[in-house]
């Protein structure tokens, strides 16, 4: 074999993403409240891009365009609100003659002011008083929509700690035991690994008694070391039963996480009727006491897609626009560019961000569409799912409605990412409509994993408690039904729907 150095020409094709094509694809993947903010960047960040206050249509393909448009026929499109807030154009004699003084001393000095900074003031964009309301009631929905803060546990237990007399060395360690307990309440990391290495017997004494103090506080249980600790920690004298209830977390703790109720019976003389009634208190306490503390709040769900019944039975999808305005360019800008007296250098940047700004409205135009077109293909392909119930969701591959839409799968995912569909029977995420088949006898008759767990579900529910199914009856009871699925498969579909294992489940006479 010979090894040598040298050039040689080859011709090749390769696919090339552009930094505009990358962006287009975050655009699509953007939920509608990460969109809203990111038009919001988008318009401070490019001085061509403006809000259009006209109320009517496109009157310029190149200046004008829905913030989330489509080229769609009027019955599909969507339209959002108006943002100009009424009829009369910007600066028309009606906003003039709103706007006056009733003092003239004011007037004056607001005159003088304009002399004084004409320069400031003639560089600021002129806003008309629609746009002032509507730049005004877009910040106030913002103001609105901001969650406040919760107390974390962390402070609501270094708040307490002002209420112990405590020396520095036993605050010091009060204060390091709390900044290692968990958000859940839980105290995870040993003891022993606070205090450091070698310490003497007052150190340990110290730390102990610093431990206790953290336990004494609210919420009950908090500093505990696990969770069987959390709950011996909630026992007071108060609770029914409570001499039952301590011994059955101190010595049966495991037995009653795997239901071995006659082995407890067995062991501590009670009846199965007093050991229930101690598991029914022990069921009362809070095994995590931190939680409820500085959680972080879910934002509430924006569907991104409606579907809707149409008059004649069919189903029809809409896009949701939200709280999107239209978009275009700033005409004076426009002029500019043409104008022979503009310097290159201007010339250069203008063209830059009218080129971005034209882009970013079509962006927008396109992420619409292909957002319509996958809803529609995920309505036509699971119709029965919206007429009849979730029971009847048919098997669906992301490739398939790439096919039929001739895109890229990738652009299908991304479509589908973190979106919502609103329809009848609640609000799904895109991707819930999109599942494996499970195989069957009748190959006519698909049914996907969703289909099965429900299945499933309701095999549990009716099943008899003191002899509940096993995951083998289940497969034999799924397989009467034409449907063949493996005992591994029962047991992960159940783990999924939380639901415990037979043993767990039985009640006992």
């Amino acid at each position: 074999m010979r090894v040598s150095l040298g050039q040689t020409q080859r011709q090749e094709q390769k696919q090339i993403l552009t930094q505009r094509l990358i962006q287009s694809a975050e655009l699509l993947q953007l939920p509608l409240q990460q969109l809203e903010e990111r038009i919001e960047t988008e318009l401070e960040t490019n001085p061509v891009l403006e809000i259009l206050e006209s109320p009517s249509g496109f009157d310029d393909e190149d200046n004008a365009g829905n913030a989330g448009g489509s080229d769609l026929s009027p019955s599909e499109n969507v339209s959002g609100p108006d943002p100009s807030g009424g009829d009369s154009p910007a600066g028309s004699e009606d906003t003039e003659s709103e706007t006056s003084f009733d003092d003239a001393e004011e007037f004056e000095r607001a005159a003088d002011f304009s002399e004084t900074y004409a320069d400031t003031i003639d560089e600021a964009p002129i806003r008309s008083q629609n746009w002032l309301e509507e730049a005004a009631r877009r910040h106030q929905d913002l103001i609105s929509n901001v969650v406040s803060r919760d107390e974390t546990l962390e402070e609501h237990l270094l708040d307490q700690l002002a209420w112990f007399d405590l020396s520095d060395t036993q605050r010091e360690a009060c204060e390091t035991i709390i900044g290692n307990i968990s958000p859940n309440g839980i105290l995870e990391i040993p003891i022993e690994e606070l205090w450091g290495e070698d310490p003497g017997q007052a150190q340990r004494e110290t730390w102990q008694a610093a431990l206790k103090t953290v336990q004494s506080m609210d919420p009950p249980g908090v500093g505990a070391r696990s969770v069987q600790e959390a709950l011996l920690l909630q026992v007071s004298e108060e609770i029914p039963n409570c001499p039952l209830v301590r011994n059955l977390l101190e010595k049966h703790f495991d037995d009653i996480l795997h239901n071995r109720i006659p082995l407890i019976v067995k062991e501590t003389g009670y009846t199965k009727e007093q050991i229930e009634e101690g598991i029914a208190e022990i069921r009362k306490l809070n095994p995590y006491p931190g939680s409820g503390f500085g959680e972080e709040v879910s934002p509430a769900i924006l569907p991104d897609l409606y579907v809707f019944q149409r008059e004649d039975g069919s189903w029809d999808v809409d896009v949701n626009e939200g709280n999107q305005i239209r978009l275009g360019i700033n005409s004076e800008y426009k002029a500019m560019l043409k104008e022979k007296e503009t310097d290159r250098e201007a010339k250069d940047y203008l063209r830059k961000n009218i080129g971005q700004a034209q882009w970013f409205i079509e962006a927008l135009r396109q992420r619409k569409m292909t957002l319509l077109r996958v809803g529609q293909a995920i309505v036509r392909h699971q119709t029965d799912f919206f007429e009849i119930g979730p029971e009847k969701l048919r098997p669906l591959k992301m490739q398939q409605v790439a096919d039929e839409l001739q895109i890229h799968i990738a652009t299908v995912s991304r479509a589908c990412d973190e979106k919502w569909m609103q329809g009848p029977r609640g609000i799904y995420p895109l991707r819930s409509f999109f599942s494996g088949a499970v195989k069957t006898e009748s190959s006519s008759d698909e049914l996907t994993s969703r289909s099965v767990k429900i299945k499933i579900k309701a095999l549990i529910e009716k099943e008899d408690k003191r002899a509940p199914l096993s995951d083998e009856e289940i497969v034999s009871r799924l397989k009467a039904e034409g449907i063949e699925i493996s005992r591994r498969t029962v047991a992960k579909y159940r783990d999924a729907l939380a639901i415990p294992s037979s043993r767990q489940r039985k009640e006992w006479s």
